[in-house]
């Protein structure tokens, strides 16, 4: 919230690792979150919050970027753009939905903080990032 930029710390710097590791970086990409503020104490946030956040901005940025694919980081992301929560469930799947592809991951907060959960991030990268060459052939 004080530089008025997504994923600037922590988890921002676990992110660029995640996309440096497919040849990417943050001048190849477009980064915002589902909540365009973060919730007191950093808590996860809640659905109160996300719908304004969908309707008023997210929804647009998505037609404006206009990406050849959507990449949706954590739970808050999934449910707010595909109305489902189970990152479990979904993580490394490519979902078109409206014409629009989206992959799903984890957020980079629960790579950074569970073991198990970052190599699975770190194989969903390398899936996406053979997903991305195919769809940009």
């Amino acid at each position: 919230d004080r530089v008025g930029l997504p994923f600037v710390g922590r988890s921002g710097k676990f992110l660029d690792v995640m996309l440096s590791g497919i040849g990417l970086n943050r001048n190849d990409v477009f980064v915002t979150g589902a909540c365009k503020c973060r919730p007191p104490e950093n808590r996860t946030s809640m659905s109160k919050e996300l719908v304004p956040c969908r309707e008023l901005w997210l929804k647009k940025q998505i037609l404006l970027v206009d990406s050849s694919v959507v990449v949706l980081l954590g739970s808050s992301a999934l449910w707010s753009v595909l109305g489902v929560k189970e990152v479990k469930k979904w993580h490394g799947k490519l979902v078109v939905r409206d014409g629009r592809k989206y992959f799903v991951t984890y957020h980079p907060s629960a790579g950074m903080r569970f073991p198990a959960v970052r190599k699975l991030m770190e194989k969903d990268f390398e899936n996406f990032g053979k997903m991305l060459n195919a769809i940009n052939k």
